[in-house]
């Protein structure tokens, strides 16, 4: 990650889902006495371990409870015009994981919450599970989770519903796994948690429109680093990488371009960075991380 970030002193990094610190400190200990970290994340209760983890730095260190998604407001506020680096990390946290009060692991009594900022007035799982009609949680399974069979999981939520609403993960459990059956690589539920998750969180949706910003804030030869977990989200980084590595978007039978697009990101890594059988073996929740980095080109364009 330091190496991906081409952290070095003096430099101004932002990471975007600090977490509780663990990738924080080693940016911070990379860029020296005159570097800044600034660290973002929509979970209170992450900051506070992540203030922990950091309060051996007397200064360079800013932390700001929101979401990334409104990165370019949290640097106006602190007077940053343009940073060096951006990680986003786009992991669940296992304190997150193993939270029951939120339902994102498959603990018993577990509620089906999933909202990253607990404190933020926005539909919760439970929510979600009563108010979507059959074909809304198709749509949602189909598209977040990818699953085999959303037209069936969705209706069988339906049927079971109309008994007593959803409220926590034992109950959807055995609504569901009647319908999707046991799965050998992971729990049977995975899929499905995930995509409540993304939709309660609009994750796919922040994702999409923080990454222009972020571009705009990138100082001349800046790094941006994603690590992503899932296929939904490291296709969208793929996508967005490659379209901004071009200079011209119009079909290849336009004789001149019209689209105007300017390039503003050159590929660190054409193929993403997985971890080794002995990095999977040792951190399975690991296994199915994709790393991807580009580097904004330096244009005199850029203030």
């Amino acid at each position: 990650m330091i190496e991906a970030l081409a952290c070095a002193p003096g430099r101004t990094v932002v990471d975007c889902t600090v977490g509780a610190g663990g990738h924080a400190k080693k940016i911070r200990e990379a860029l020296g006495a005159t570097g800044r970290l600034i660290g973002i994340d929509r979970d209170a209760a992450q900051l506070r371990r992540a203030k922990e983890e950091l309060q051996e730095f007397r200064s360079g260190v800013m932390l700001v409870h929101d979401s990334y998604e409104h990165l370019p407001e949290v640097l106006h506020r602190l007077h940053v015009p343009l940073v060096n680096g951006v990680l986003l990390d786009l992991g669940v946290a296992h304190q997150q994981l193993d939270d029951p009060l939120r339902g994102m692991g498959f603990h018993s009594g577990g509620v089906l919450d999933l909202r990253f900022n607990t404190q933020e007035d926005i539909p919760t799982a439970a929510d979600i599970l009563k108010r979507f009609s059959i074909e809304q949680l198709e749509d949602l399974f189909r598209r977040f989770g990818e699953l085999v069979r959303p037209r069936a999981v969705a209706r069988a939520i339906v049927r079971a519903r109309s008994s007593k609403p959803l409220r926590t993960i034992e109950e959807l459990q055995d609504v569901v796994l009647p319908v999707i059956g046991s799965a050998r690589s992971h729990h049977p539920l995975t899929l499905v948690l995930q995509a409540l998750r993304i939709a309660v969180n609009d994750e796919l949706g922040a994702l999409e429109r923080v990454l222009p910003k972020i571009v705009e804030h990138l100082a001349p030869n800046g790094r941006i680093v994603v690590l992503t977990y899932h296929s939904l989200e490291d296709r969208l980084i793929k996508q967005f990488f490659v379209r901004e590595s071009q200079k011209c978007l119009c079909p290849p039978q336009f004789p001149v371009c019209r689209c105007e697009h300017k390039k503003t990101l050159n590929i660190i890594t054409k193929k993403p960075i997985e971890p080794t059988l002995e990095e999977a073996r040792n951190h399975p929740t690991a296994r199915s991380a994709k790393l991807r980095v580009a580097q904004r080109i330096a244009s005199e364009n850029i203030v």
